[in-house]
């Protein structure tokens, strides 16, 4: 292991974890919602915080927490969040903001998004979007997912956040299913994977950003096979 950082393809990574609606032992109806929209953008050269994007996010088809879901998450009301669309308008004019991407909605310079998991650009963020009839951007299409990353760097897959940090020798922060600790974790997990040389490129992506603004009808039968967001 090397005491600084290998030089990586992108010049910043955008960790994201999100949390959302849950019921204890089913499947909740209609939809799972994000309740929690946390990013944390590293620098790659140096492999330290530089800026984070943190959102409670208000759900809409069904506007509370169930008891299960507050325990869990740590997240106890988001009656005064904005709903999903409009902290999607928030993010994307952090980016601008944060000179990672121009007024056309791309990329100025090579960034990422990371995940732990496929669970949060692959299936939730694209499922709920499209419930609701709201546009994907082009930069959510393409992502790292940590636990691949870690298999590529280690050898064996890890089942969970909890095991990669065991692993690697990482103290926890924080309370597991709090989206803003997750991705703290994460950012030591990501380091800690740099400094043992490791290349991050990309590990998933879905076909095309969905544009379409207006609701789409999903079948009970594909809302009943979308997996629970749990870790």
């Amino acid at each position: 292991m090397g005491s600084d950082p290998v030089s990586q393809v992108y010049e910043h990574f955008l960790l994201l974890d999100f949390e959302a609606t849950c019921e204890e032992g089913r499947k909740i109806q209609p939809i799972q919602e994000i309740i929690e929209f946390p990013v944390i953008q590293i620098e790659s050269s140096s492999f330290k915080e530089c800026e984070q994007f943190h959102c409670y996010v208000r759900p809409t088809k069904r506007p509370f927490l169930t008891t299960f879901c507050t325990h869990l998450t740590g997240i106890e009301c988001v009656d005064e969040s904005e709903n999903l669309s409009t902290v999607l308008e928030m993010f994307h004019k952090w980016l601008l903001h944060r000179n990672l991407i121009d007024l056309n909605g791309e990329r100025t310079c090579p960034w990422i998004l990371v995940t732990c998991g496929d669970w949060d650009l692959g299936t939730q963020l694209p499922s709920e979007s499209e419930y609701k009839g709201l546009a994907i951007k082009k930069y959510f299409t393409e992502w790292i997912n940590l636990k691949k990353a870690f298999a590529e760097a280690l050898g064996y897959f890890p089942n969970s956040m909890s095991v990669m940090l065991r692993d690697l020798q990482i103290e926890p922060i924080g309370r597991l299913h709090s989206g803003i600790d997750d991705v703290r974790n994460m950012c030591s997990i990501l380091k800690a994977l740099a400094l043992r040389g490791h290349i991050f490129s990309p590990t998933a992506k879905i076909s095309k950003a969905i544009s379409s603004t207006f609701p789409q009808r999903v079948s009970q039968k594909q809302l009943f096979r979308r997996k629970k967001g749990l870790w």
